[in-house]
């Protein structure tokens, strides 16, 4: 069994919650939090760090560290607080690959950021932040930068000024087609959004149906993802190219 796997059946057991009752606490089954607690498998990084706000259990302990009885009862309580609680220095919404569809759609309501669960960070963010859970491989490039499951902490830009936008960084962007995680470059009255992943196209998004732009600022992975600030390839021949012959 894993760390996690272990923290987990420990604090359910300790608060006196069934298999199911905590999996519906995180939208998730009973045979989700069975398989963590076997080993079978390891939860989504969103849903450790939800499970770490729900308690307010510093996230380093609760994935490297075999929680105590005591320091689970010492930890708040989703019904109260403990005199015992970690201080933590930011609160961020956290926008998860299930909810991508519902957040699009309810992009125009002031309350598509405040209806979102929000998630603790152990440092100070600046600005109007969002975390939002990668999805697919568009990122990744033989084995280095966003893993599917990784969270990245984004920034809100303002794509109507393009003197204070950081080309070739990362970013999320939310238009027609959907929300985006690419390296973000100008074109000429559009923006283009390059994969890492050279087998994926770039994508051209004109200027006015840009709806979001978040520049990516930090990475909370488990799989050893890397926030890179430049294409992994960048540089490099792509395709590769056979080898001349010597003859």
């Amino acid at each position: 069994m894993s760390i996690i796997g272990k923290n987990i059946k420990k604090i359910r057991t300790i608060k006196g919650y069934s298999q199911q009752v905590f999996g519906d606490l995180f939208g998730l089954s009973r045979a989700n939090i069975g398989s963590y607690e076997e080993g079978r498998a390891e939860p989504k990084t969103s849903v450790v760090l939800e499970i770490a706000n729900k308690f307010s259990i510093p996230l380093e302990r609760l994935l490297h560290a075999e929680l105590r009885v005591n320091e689970i009862a010492g930890f708040k309580h989703e019904l109260g607080a403990s005199m015992d609680a970690p201080a933590f220095s930011a609160s961020v919404p956290l926008l998860r690959a299930r909810e991508f569809d519902a957040f699009i759609a309810k992009l125009d309501q002031a309350s598509s950021v405040s209806e979102l669960p929000r998630i603790h960070l152990p440092w100070v963010v600046q600005g109007d932040c969002l975390a939002i859970e990668v999805m697919g491989n568009e990122m990744l490039y033989k084995g280095m930068g966003l893993y599917p499951t990784d969270v990245l902490i984004c920034r809100r830009q303002n794509p109507g000024q393009p003197a204070s936008l950081r080309e070739g960084r990362i970013h999320a962007v939310v238009c027609s087609s959907g929300l985006l995680i690419r390296r973000m470059q100008f074109g000429l009255a559009c923006f283009e959004f390059c994969a890492d992943n050279p087998f994926y196209p770039s994508i051209h998004v004109p200027a006015t149906e840009v709806r979001q732009l978040w520049l990516a600022v930090a990475l909370l992975s488990q799989g050893g993802g890397c926030l890179l600030t430049r294409h992994p390839w960048a540089g490099a021949v792509w395709p590769p190219q056979e080898p001349k012959s010597s003859d």
